[in-house]
Parts: C-alpha cells; sequence; structure tokens
C-alpha cells in the first residue's frame, strides 16, 4: 500500500503517452506496462518515507509518472488522480503526511522504492494446522508481499520455505517435519520495493501420531451469487483443506474446478457457464495430510436467463475500529462482490486498501496511518458480473493517543450439534482474529483460529468424546495487538445421533429425494426504523437456493423472541415489513431478527435490530442566505409521526441572535387544524407551541412548521451557527397526554458570500449554468432564494424573467 499521492503528468509524445483511468473496476484491475530505464536519465523527486514522484525517460521515448525500484531499474504506473504540482518547489504535505523534497540527480537508481515503510504484519503468524509430518503457517500484511518461512528445532532456525507471489493473506506448508518435536519459526514478508518486516520467533509442537481423521463439510454447500454464466459455491470446513466442486449437466457431473490453496471458508467460482440452464454439482476437500475427499451431496441449480447488469447495493458503512495508525472500514452489499478502500488525507484521496473475494460482508484494514490526522475515504465493490458501486465521500479523525484497551469477550455459548459436534460462539466489542484452544485437560491441545478482524466469532469443534468435559480457552487479539482470555468449560451429551462424516466422495443418492435442509445462510443488514405506532424492517435477501420466504420475530429483551413469526402465518415474500401490531407500546423498545425459510426449515437468524417505539424525529435542516438578507425560511421537519395525534407540543430552537433575528413562525399544511404561539422574548431563543385543534392527526413526512430569520447586516461570509433544540424543553404529548419519545438533530446556518449580479446559485462566478437556472426561476420550475433573485435580476424589474437568462448567457 503505497503512502504517497500520484499526479497525471500530461506531457511526452501524442500516441506514446500512458493513462490510467481511476474508475477501472475493481473486479478486472488492469496490467500496467513497465519500460525499460534508458541511460539512467529522469527528474526525480522523492518524499522522505521514499515515495517517488518523477518523469523518467524510457526506452520506448515516452514519459511517465511512477515509482522506481533500483533492483530492476524499473518503473511502474501509479494510480492517477488530482492536479500535478508546478515546479521544482512542491510546497504543502501530501499522502505521508510529509513534504515532498526536490531532489536534483540524474541517477534515479540512488532513491530506493525499498526506503518506504516496510510492510505491517496485521494478523499471526500462527501455525493453524499441524500434524506429525507437516504444518501451515498463516499470517496477513497491510499490503501485497511474499510469503517465507524461517523455521527449525532451535532459536537460530536454519531452513527456510518461500513462496514467491505477493498476497495479503500468506499461507506456507511445511513438510518432512519430524513427530512430537517442537519448531522455532519466523514470519518474513518483502514487498515490491524490497522493504521486509519479520516476525518475532514462535514455536509449535509437531504431532506424535499421523493426522488420519478426513475434514468435516461443517456448513453445507451454498449459492451465494448465480447469473446467466457465473456462480459462487460456498462451504465451511472444520480444518483448513482444499477446495473443489464437480459440476455438470447431468448428476454425472463431468467438469471440475480445484483450488489448492487450504483454508476453512471455500469459495469456488464458476465461470463460463450457459444461461438458462439447469446444473449439477458436488463439493469436496482433502486437508494436507491427504485426508478425504471429503464430499457434499449432489445438488442442483438454474442459471437465469438475464444477464445481470445490476450493481450491487453498498450500506452500512461503518468504521469499526479507529487507532492512532489503523483503521478498519466495514460495509455491506446486496450481492457478493469485491471491495476496496480509496483513502487519503484530502478528498482527492489517492491511496487504495483491498479485499480480496467475492463477499457481502467487507472488511478493510487501513494502515500506516498519521496520528491525529482526519482521512477522507470512500468504499466500492463490483460483482463477478463487474457492475460496479461507489458509496459517498467520508472523513474519519484518528485520535493522538494509542489503543491500549484489550477487546471485551462476551460469555461463550456452546451449542452441541451432536455427541460429536459442538459450536462455540462469541463476541467481542471491537474487530478481533481469535483463537480457540480446547482438550480434556487445561492443556488443551487442539486450536482453532479464525483470521479475520469480526466482532461475532464461530467456531466448530469436532470429534468429541461423548460423556466427556472439555476445557476452552478463548484469545482475542485487537488490530493493536491487545489481547483478551476467556476460559470456560462444557460436558458433551451421550445418546445423540452422530453428525455424519463421510470419508469419501458421496456417489449420487438413489431411491428417495434426500431430506431437504434449511436454508444456509441467513439474511443480513436488518434495520429497524421507528413509527410512532409501527416499526418499519428491512433487510438484505439469503442467497440460499430454495428460499421460500421470510419469517421475522419480536422481542422485549435483546436475543429474546417470541415463538410466533411478527407476520403470522404467511412468510413475507420480499425483504421489507411494517410491523403494525397492537401490542407495540409506546415508549418501549422492541428487538428484531429476521430467518429465510424454505423447504427444509428455517435459516440461522440475521442481525438483531431495534427501535424505540412512539420515537418520533425532529430536524433542522442546513440552511444558508447571504448577509443582510431577510426573509430566510427554516424549517422544522417531522418523521415517524404517522397516526400521532398530538394533544400539545412545545419546541424551543436556538440560533446565534448576533447573526439572526426571528422574524415570525408559520404552520405548514402538515400541521393543519393546529394552533401555534411563539416567543423571541429570550434572547437566541424561539418557543414554538403547539396546540390540538380540528384535525390533530398528523399524516405524512416533512415540514411541522417554519422560522423565518433576517440575517444581520455585518455577519460574516463562510460564518456557520446552530440551529439547535434545547434538548430538555423540546417536547411532545399524544393525545393521552403521555410524553412522546423524540429524536432530536439540530442543523446549521451559513452565511453565504455577497450575491453577485448573474451568480444565480451563488457560487462566486457567472457561468452557463446560472442563465439556465434563470430560466427555470422565470417559468416557475425552480424556487429562488434572495440571492439567486439578486443575482438573477440582470434589468432590475424586481423579477427575474427569460430576458434576465438572455442577458446571464452573454455575460
Amino acid at each position: 500500500m503505497s503512502l504517497c499521492r500520484s499526479w497525471p503528468l500530461d506531457i511526452g509524445s501524442p500516441g506514446n503517452r500512458r493513462t490510467t483511468s481511476p474508475t477501472s473496476k475493481v473486479s478486472a484491475p488492469p496490467t500496467r506496462p513497465r519500460d525499460e530505464l534508458a541511460n539512467g536519465q529522469g527528474h526525480v523527486r522523492i518524499l522522505p518515507y521514499g515515495c517517488i514522484l518523477f518523469i523518467m525517460r524510457s526506452d520506448r521515448g515516452s514519459y511517465y509518472p511512477g515509482e522506481y525500484d533500483d533492483q530492476t531499474g524499473r518503473g511502474d504506473i501509479g494510480i492517477v488522480r488530482g492536479t500535478p504540482p508546478v515546479g521544482d518547489s512542491l510546497p504543502g504535505t501530501f499522502g505521508c503526511g510529509l513534504g515532498i523534497l526536490p531532489v536534483a540527480s540524474a541517477d534515479p537508481h540512488a532513491y530506493a522504492a525499498r526506503s518506504r515503510p516496510p510492510p505491517w504484519i496485521t494478523i499471526g503468524p500462527v501455525a493453524t494446522y499441524v500434524s506429525s509430518g507437516n504444518a501451515l503457517l498463516e499470517w496477513a500484511t497491510d499490503e501485497t508481499a511474499d510469503s517465507r518461512i524461517q523455521f527449525g528445532t532451535s532459536p537460530s532456525l536454519g531452513q527456510q520455505v518461500s513462496v514467491p507471489e505477493s498476497v495479503m493473506e500468506h499461507r506456507v506448508v511445511l513438510a518432512g517435519l519430524d513427530p512430537g518435536t517442537t519448531y522455532y519459526f519466523r514470519a518474513v514478508s518483502t514487498d515490491s520495493g524490497g522493504n521486509e518486516v519479520a516476525s518475532p520467533v514462535s514455536t509449535f509442537v509437531s504431532a506424535l501420531s499421523p493426522d488420519t481423521q478426513a475434514p468435516v463439510i461443517v456448513q453445507e454447500p451454498a449459492l451465494t451469487y448465480v447469473s446467466d454464466t457465473l456462480t459462487i459455491v460456498e462451504w465451511t470446513t472444520n480444518e483448513p483443506a482444499n477446495s473443489r466442486v464437480d459440476f455438470g449437466l447431468t448428476q454425472a457431473l463431468g467438469e471440475t474446478v480445484a483450488n489448492t490453496t487450504l483454508v476453512s471458508g471455500h469459495r469456488v467460482l464458476l465461470s463460463g457457464l450457459a444461461p438458462a440452464t439447469t446444473y449439477w454439482f458436488h463439493v469436496a476437500s482433502t486437508d494436507l495430510s491427504g485426508n478425504g475427499p471429503v464430499a457434499s451431496l449432489v445438488s442442483s441449480f438454474e442459471t437465469p436467463p438475464e444477464v445481470d447488469t445490476t450493481a450491487p447495493v453498498v450500506a452500512n458503512l461503518q468504521l469499526t475500529y479507529v487507532s492512532v495508525s489503523m483503521a478498519i472500514v466495514e460495509w455491506t452489499t446486496s450481492e457478493p462482490a469485491v471491495g476496496q478502500v480509496q483513502f487519503g488525507p484530502t478528498a482527492e484521496l489517492g491511496e487504495v486498501a483491498t479485499q480480496e473475494g467475492f463477499v457481502t460482508e467487507h472488511r478493510v484494514l487501513l494502515a500506516k496511518l498519521i496520528a491525529g490526522s482526519q482521512y477522507s475515504f470512500r468504499v466500492e465493490s463490483a460483482d463477478p458480473a463487474g457492475n460496479n458501486a461507489v458509496s459517498a465521500l467520508n472523513t474519519m479523525n484518528l485520535p493522538a493517543t494509542p489503543d491500549t484497551s484489550a477487546p471485551v469477550l462476551t460469555e461463550a455459548t456452546v451449542t452441541l450439534l451432536s455427541e460429536t459436534v459442538a459450536t462455540v460462539r462469541w463476541q467481542t466489542d471491537e474487530p478481533s482474529w481469535s483463537a480457540l484452544e480446547s482438550g480434556t485437560s487445561t492443556a488443551y491441545g487442539s486450536v482453532r483460529y479464525d483470521l479475520a478482524f469480526r466482532v461475532a466469532h464461530q467456531a466448530w469443534l469436532t470429534n468429541l468424546v461423548p460423556g466427556t468435559v472439555y476445557y476452552c480457552r478463548i484469545r482475542s487479539w485487537d488490530p493493536a495487538g491487545n489481547v483478551a482470555l476467556h476460559d470456560f468449560s462444557f460436558l458433551t451429551v451421550v445418546g445423540a445421533t452422530p453428525t455424519p462424516s463421510p470419508s469419501g466422495l458421496t456417489p449420487t443418492p438413489s431411491g428417495p429425494t434426500p431430506t431437504p435442509t434449511p436454508p444456509r445462510d441467513a439474511p443480513t443488514g436488518l434495520t429497524a426504523a421507528a413509527g410512532h405506532r409501527s416499526v418499519a424492517l428491512q433487510w438484505t435477501a439469503s442467497y440460499s437456493p430454495g428460499v421460500a420466504g421470510y419469517n421475522l420475530y419480536r422481542g422485549v429483551q435483546s436475543g429474546s423472541y417470541d415463538l410466533a413469526p411478527v407476520n403470522g402465518p404467511s412468510l413475507v415474500a420480499g425483504t421489507t415489513f411494517l410491523d403494525t401490531s397492537a401490542v407495540l407500546v409506546s415508549g418501549q423498545r422492541y428487538f428484531y431478527i429476521v430467518r429465510a425459510s424454505g423447504p427444509g426449515g428455517e435459516s440461522q437468524p440475521s442481525n438483531e435490530a431495534s427501535a424505540l417505539v412512539g420515537e418520533v424525529s425532529l430536524w433542522v435542516p442546513a440552511v444558508n442566505a447571504g448577509a443582510g438578507t431577510s426573509g430566510v425560511i427554516v424549517p422544522v421537519n417531522i418523521a415517524n409521526a404517522d397516526g400521532l395525534a398530538m394533544s400539545a407540543a412545545q419546541v424551543f430552537i436556538g440560533y446565534d441572535s448576533s447573526v439572526l433575528t426571528p422574524a415570525g413562525v408559520q404552520r405548514r399544511i402538515l400541521s393543519d387544524g393546529y394552533g401555534f404561539g411563539e416567543s423571541h422574548e429570550t434572547p437566541g431563543e424561539v418557543r414554538i407551541a403547539i396546540a390540538a385543534g380540528e384535525s390533530p392527526v398528523l399524516t405524512g413526512l416533512g415540514a411541522l412548521f417554519t422560522i423565518t430569520f433576517d440575517v444581520a447586516n455585518d455577519a460574516t461570509a463562510g460564518g456557520v451557527t446552530g440551529l439547535t433544540f434545547v434538548r430538555n424543553e423540546t417536547k411532545i404529548w399524544d393525545e393521552t397526554y403521555s410524553e412522546v419519545p423524540l429524536a432530536l438533530t439540530d442543523g446549521a446556518f451559513t452565511v453565504k458570500s455577497a450575491c453577485v449580479r448573474g451568480d444565480v446559485d451563488g457560487n462566486g462566478a457567472v457561468e452557463a449554468v446560472d442563465a439556465s437556472i434563470a430560466l427555470a426561476i422565470a417559468v416557475g420550475k425552480r424556487d429562488q432564494d434572495s440571492c439567486a433573485q439578486s443575482g438573477g435580476d440582470i434589468d432590475g424589474d424586481g423579477t427575474i424573467m427569460a430576458n434576465d437568462a438572455s442577458m446571464i448567457s452573454t455575460t
């Protein structure tokens, strides 16, 4: 991950110029060619961190900006955005937070890219699989780099295994180990610039006996994406194993897609499929010791006839972790997609952090950030068909002090699925990666890792002994390396039906159709929005095949829900539902989950969402006007109030009396039938009293009333003042004279620069768009404020007409 911002340099001969599009889809980034350096010629500028911006002459006669590698004598085109700086003296601060230094040298080799910060190891390294003769070592870095494990039977190490591929998720297999032996190891990764990072030395003990147990498929295969030509198949095993999908047009299958990477969470993309066609498939996995393959039953799916042209919907964008030098950005998409975060210290961004794999729950770690700084960021996701979605621009502020607090773990929940299989779930209050140790004593002996930063954790324990006490320890590390511990134990059952653990490929079943299984994938992204007497619920669909609809469950305590669905006996066909049950009580918070339902039963629950019924929203938008403007209208809007019969209300709005003077309060259509009273006696505060009248029931959303303000003549342009609710005083009572819960959102007032004749939109320049806006005002298709009136009334007759628009266009 580069820390430097690159600029497009529009130089060089036409037809031999290289450009990089900032809108390239993240699903298929373009390969960027390189040129050989000719005669060491070039003009170099280098940041103190070693990020080089330069113009160099290549063997093809072209010039381009990029990063230079003195190991290979090659330059690489960077991501280009923004405006190039001019001249040799480059003031200001950029992506690294430090100024660019001009460098006078004809030899770019003297300034190596390896002087950049080295990669950071963000997770691990740990031994995720250990047998008597081999082991799998895994770790993660914040940028792509190669993978090496230095190891041996003493701390001096002495042996090494390397994988040259540049990745962020690193996996190295050690083979030929001696049974029952302690091995010392450390992980080493080097990026493309030659910057190297090495972990501290750790240990693992090889097993005394060979591993003879096949993997167990603990989550059956599911289709998370199906388009006309592409399908994604996912499943989970209890230990790292390879991935294989056999598929075809008949139950004899015939085609295979395989991946030798050893993982517990398997995801395989089938491509080149035919539209509107039925395919049969099963999945299979084999572990590092060759146990397996273990396979699923044969299932089928049908590709749709239509091409997927719909971009994924980006939702639930949030920062789930922020420290002095790192942040985690999370979001969801409505369908599996790859993702990336564009970020930087300015709105031009310039840096990119990526997340591999087509998933619906996205989680990207940003590293090497600067303490106490503000960063802008946005996220981008593309589905397997290449449809792209980009979020709005957001900002984050980094603290100046490091995170030294360990994650807080909830009590672990153990679910016994059979005599020999259990699942363990726990949560942390911040994203963490985790390890679950288990065994028949506190020496443990077995460990399961979850090498991803998340707050909801799950691990499967298999091959348990019935009627036995198992001791467990959870360790969870946050991105700063703070670790939390949690110890517990549980007793396995005797007499339950064991979970089948097939040890070979399952043949295509003959005879009766197997009992259908419930949908594997739970709905995600459940949200709840309160109304006065209702709750609006929305969620993202389950991608499991055979989903017939959804059931919603409600409770008055978190984690505890009624047995009967809120929606009654009929399934919800879509992904929205309005709960208007008569049992809803104003002032009570309700908790909801949703489950997908199919022929085999219901899926696991979605995330929990809650809403406080009766909560009405009052909010003030951002408003602006120029100094000396009269009659500035500020609406006070209401939402979630359908069916609310107000007996009375008191609303207090605070303002800066040196900038604004209240001129009156007007009720709107929404509040016809209510009586209004107002008071401006307290400087800096307007009091509005509302009383029930002829038509007290509110319907719809919108402005409850408006306040008119005059702006002081000497108000400073660009100055901002709050339009705030006096929160301890603003109240609404319903028809029973009970106080209604309120959510209050303040607004802001900004003083615009003085109006300029011809500048109708108030951006400080007279442009062609101002003529268009003036014409729209003239024909009544656009409202005007006082600044627009002043700027658009060119002939001074007090109105904006077509002739004014014509005069602006000739200005």
